[in-house]
């Protein structure tokens, strides 16, 4: 072959493996793209909250307070503030498992809200700053993670505070079951805590090596999921109080979770711009799928706050720390 021969088959060569990465990169990065997306903060979120019917997204942005999306048409419908004529910083949401009650709350100060009318319901004054919240299945009851080492359990209808359940450290995470009678925290104490939300009485404390930074029942109330940062997660029986499973993990933090309505599946989302789909009962992993930042050449450091599955359990639905509500075939 001569020179030219050469460098003709060569120059070809090269094209076709350019061709080939360019047809490998395209096809990955159409695999798994959201069905659906939207931008529902500019400059990102502080909290987010979504419904565990997947019917709505609650969102405290970042420069322009808090806001309620039906996810369905991904439009907005409500503002949300804590006071009138401004924005207000909204450090934590949550909604009720029907979707009908909201909560909105900055350090000190919470509102409660009917998402069907967008009206206020009530408000309730904390008695130390906020960390965290969240709402039973048909919002009548909420459950307060504060920094003043408790955790304050709210009756909703007449701003009561019904229990404070104590801990040795600031509570960043709660979780309440469907039906309002068990509750769950976790503290920089290193401890989950599950209690009996009739008689304010604990049921089981649970060690862990580092700050549990996320705690999560099942709506039946038959599982909880722990996790501490850094250090992976743990499934546990109820009733029992025994564990389930532990699933060692250094390289992130989960960050979010959501359990299928038959407890058969659960989603992880992590500090690494990843959510999971794991199957409860052996506690591995069935598929990963990669959250893309605004601009794909140039992807953000994202962390996902808040992931629900739909009603029909083929999709389910995602909100990042850089303000984007996506929704996801399953």
């Amino acid at each position: 072959m001569s020179f030219s021969g050469v460098a003709t088959f060569m120059k070809n060569s090269a094209l076709r493996l350019f061709l080939l990465l360019l047809s490998v990169l395209a096809s990955g990065c159409m695999k798994d793209q959201p069905v659906s997306m939207q931008e529902v903060a500019v400059q990102g979120v502080y909290t987010a909250a979504l419904s565990e019917n997947g019917a709505y997204a609650l969102i405290g942005s970042i420069n322009h307070g808090g806001s309620l999306w039906q996810i369905s048409d991904m439009e907005r419908r409500y503002d949300w503030n804590l006071a009138a004529g401004a924005y207000s910083e909204i450090s934590s949401t949550a909604l009720s498992h029907n979707g009908n009650i909201a909560l909105t709350a900055d350090t000190r100060q919470a509102v409660f809200w009917d998402t069907r009318t967008g009206e206020s319901i009530g408000y309730w004054s904390t008695p130390a700053d906020v960390k965290t919240a969240a709402l039973s299945g048909n919002g009548s009851i909420a459950i307060f993670g504060l920094r003043d080492y408790s955790a304050i359990v709210v009756d909703v209808s007449t701003g009561d505070t019904l229990f404070r359940l104590g801990h040795q450290g600031m509570v960043g995470a709660v979780s309440i079951s469907e039906d309002g009678l068990i509750g769950l925290t976790g503290s920089d104490d290193r401890s989950a805590k599950l209690w009996n939300l009739k008689t304010g009485d604990m049921l089981f404390e649970w060690k862990h090596s580092n700050s549990v930074n996320l705690v999560k029942l099942s709506a039946d109330g038959k599982i909880a999921l722990t996790s501490s940062q850094h250090s992976g997660f743990h499934l546990w029986n109820i009733e029992s109080g025994q564990q389930l499973h532990m699933v060692k993990n250094r390289s992130h933090t989960i960050t979010s979770v959501a359990f299928s309505a038959d407890n058969q599946t659960m989603l992880l989302g992590t500090s690494l711009q990843q959510i999971g789909l794991w199957k409860t009962s052996s506690a591995k992993r069935i598929k990963t799928w990669s959250i893309a930042g605004k601009n794909l050449w140039q992807p953000s450091n994202t962390k996902v706050y808040a992931v629900a599955f739909s009603q029909q359990r083929d999709h389910f639905f995602s909100v990042t720390s850089n303000g984007v509500l996506q929704e996801w075939a399953l």
